[in-house]
């Protein structure tokens, strides 16, 4: 081959490489979940339709606020409020998804158990009037669990 090919042939594949390393890298981006608790219009669909597959959420079910704790996945955990109800939800080691909720109208009191700080979540207990409990765990940098644990505040008064 002469020089000017093989220089053809190496932009050609450095081309190809660049263009594959950039595709796997926005695919690892779109599949992972966010660190920061998101509005439910800004969710990926394909969160959604996970949440709706795995039977979290209903069909028609709007979700207001999201938060997954997860750092490969949206299915390891997470918080979820919805215009009916509040989940919290985790992923066993058996890859089975255990979750648990309380209806909006239910949610009788929230508070904080542990602050979180840059690198601990904040642990917020929701209870309902005859103190069934579930735990939330949110973020504490930017305001994130403090805006989610309003918005559950705010279902307290509706």
């Amino acid at each position: 081959m002469n020089t000017t090919v093989k220089a053809l042939v190496l932009g050609v594949f450095t081309a190809v490489v660049i263009a594959l390393s950039m595709l796997a890298i926005d695919l690892q981006t779109d599949m992972t979940p966010s660190d920061r608790v998101e509005l439910g219009s800004d969710l990926p669909d394909r969160f959604y339709q996970l949440l709706l597959t795995e039977e979290l959420i209903a069909q028609g079910e709007v979700i207001e606020l999201f938060y997954s704790e997860g750092e490969q996945s949206v299915k390891e955990g997470g918080s979820i409020l919805t215009n009916r109800r509040l989940i919290a939800y985790a992923q066993g080691p058996d890859g089975r998804i255990a979750s648990w909720q309380i209806p909006n109208n239910d949610i009788a009191k929230i508070e904080m158990s542990r602050q979180g700080d840059a690198e601990n979540l904040s642990v917020y207990r929701v209870g309902t009037a005859d103190d069934a409990w579930i735990e939330l765990w949110l973020p504490h940098e930017h305001g994130d669990g403090e805006r989610f644990a309003a918005a559950v505040q705010a279902k307290i008064a509706n």
